[in-house]
């Protein structure tokens, strides 16, 4: 499915800037795997385009990117604001990711901050929505 290609070109655009701090699709992060920030990228919602007949279709998928670093340890604005806009900066450099994957536009739908007290885990929510071109007959 596109979907999946799409979260991964997501990864692959931030990897070049978070090396192994970002992942695809992780649900299971022990305290140690975020004594630094680290974010997982998870697909949230998938939107085709209804246009019956139609060669090519303009779909949206909304992907959630959560960044999460371990609250114990204190300092945690100053300790995960390098990597966020690390992200902010990877991701939105262009519009479309390059056109990667036939990505029309990429954009900001919100941030949440969450502080996850009994885990004491502090979290960012950044759900994207993107844009793409997609063949009819592509699932």
């Amino acid at each position: 499915m596109k979907d999946f290609d799409l979260a991964y070109a997501v990864e692959q655009a931030l990897g070049s800037v978070l090396g192994d701090r970002v992942t695809v699709g992780d649900l299971i992060v022990k305290p140690e795997d975020i004594r630094e920030p680290a974010s997982v990228i998870h697909l949230d919602e998938s939107v085709p385009e209804d246009k019956e007949g139609m060669a090519v279709r303009n779909d949206q998928v909304d992907i959630r990117i959560t960044t999460l670093i371990d609250a114990e340890g204190g300092q945690v604005y100053s300790r995960i604001r390098p990597h966020q806009m690390r992200l902010r900066k990877a991701l939105f450099a262009t519009h479309n990711l390059n056109g990667v994957l036939h990505i029309i536009s990429l954009k900001e739908r919100r941030t949440l901050y969450q502080f996850n007290r009994d885990e004491m885990v502090y979290m960012i929510h950044l759900d994207i929505r993107i844009r793409h071109r997609r063949a009819a007959e592509e699932p």
